[in-house]
């Protein structure tokens, strides 16, 4: 009976949990083609070990909460140049992107609240305010005529807020 087992059963299950192993691939794979970064989210969802196991709700939540590390850590970068900055004009755009980063980091922290209680229309609205606000960071440097030292962390910010609002689609069943 032993024997039969390893020889029979054992593939048989071996098989079918890497069947369902492979059909929660395939569906994190088809959820991030129906966002505009594929690349990005693909990347995303791998960085995080309980994406596997994750509905669409849990997808996006895994991604505010990437997206939450993100701004937090932008602030921190925006601190640390805010440091011995003598231009005036930098200093205040440090400034007002600090702000904003702070604002970022809440309207993240509120959308995870509301998507816990399925307060889906507010994640969407506070996710889009968090995008508005590293997107004003970004324009602070084009009123003064520098090039922003954040563009990387802004977009990278914009694109995982992207992301989560377009599986959010999924959830309400709007996308």
């Amino acid at each position: 009976m032993r024997l039969f087992f390893h020889l029979f059963l054992l593939p048989l299950v071996l098989s079918l949990s890497s069947a369902k192993e492979i059909a929660i691939t395939n569906f994190i794979r088809d959820t991030c083609k129906k966002t505009l970064h594929n690349d990005l989210c693909l990347t995303t969802f791998q960085s995080d070990p309980n994406s596997h196991k994750a509905d669409p709700k849990g997808l996006v939540a895994i991604v505010l909460r990437i997206a939450h590390a993100k701004a937090s850590m932008t602030h921190d970068r925006i601190t640390g140049l805010m440091v011995g900055e003598n231009n005036q004009y930098m200093d205040q755009c440090f400034n007002d992107c600090s702000e904003q980063y702070l604002d970022a980091i809440d309207q993240i922290e509120d959308s995870l609240a509301a998507l816990e209680s399925n307060g889906y229309s507010d994640v969407n609205t506070w996710v889009t305010a968090a995008m508005g606000d590293a997107q004003a960071c970004e324009e602070e440097f084009d009123v003064v005529g520098y090039r922003s030292p954040l563009t990387t962390n802004n977009v990278e910010f914009t694109k995982l807020c992207s992301i989560s609002l377009a599986i959010l689609k999924l959830v309400t069943g709007s996308g």
